[in-house]
């Protein structure tokens, strides 16, 4: 078992390290967006997406590591639970590296979840102003008499930028 803990712990490491590697990439994107040089985004997701699946793989193996140690096949042993069954000297670092793995993990979704609020802002900006030189987002018009009419399925104003 002590063995099964050590390639555990080797695990959340890598996982640590794919989380930083990926932190970088999505700021890396962030800059790429915000600086216009669109050129750039394609080899950038690239990178992501496989960072993302050697994440995956290394959470996969440490599972795998976890179910051989786990003394109820029906229940899944967690990671709180691990810490648990480790000697008392080895908790403390343990759930140190659980925490730094878990506030990675956390920062790494809100920054791509901002990057995605800036790349789906800024798509319906173009379609705004796409509208707008079809002339299908004009706002309004002028009546008959001269009186200021809105017509239907008019689009908002939206800003034109937005610094994220």
């Amino acid at each position: 078992m002590n063995s099964d803990v050590q390639e555990i712990k080797l695990h959340i490491e890598e996982e640590i390290g794919c989380y930083r590697e990926l932190m970088a990439v999505v700021e890396q994107e962030r800059a790429i967006l915000l600086g216009g040089r669109h050129e750039e985004l394609l080899a950038c997701v690239e990178r992501k997406i496989s960072l993302a699946q050697h994440l995956g793989q290394v959470q996969e193996a440490r599972r795998q590591a976890m179910s051989r140690i786990s003394p109820d096949p029906d229940h899944p042993l967690r990671l709180r639970d691990l810490g648990m069954m480790l000697p008392s000297e080895e908790r403390g670092p343990f759930r140190e590296l659980l925490v730094k793995a878990q506030a990675l993990a956390e920062r790494l979704s809100q920054a791509s979840s901002n990057n995605k609020a800036f790349v789906e802002e800024a798509l319906d900006t173009v379609e705004h102003l796409l509208g707008i030189l079809s002339g299908n987002g004009q706002g309004a018009g002028y009546g008959a008499r001269g009186a200021l009419k809105a017509r239907a399925g008019t689009c908002p104003p939206r800003m034109l930028a937005r610094e994220v």
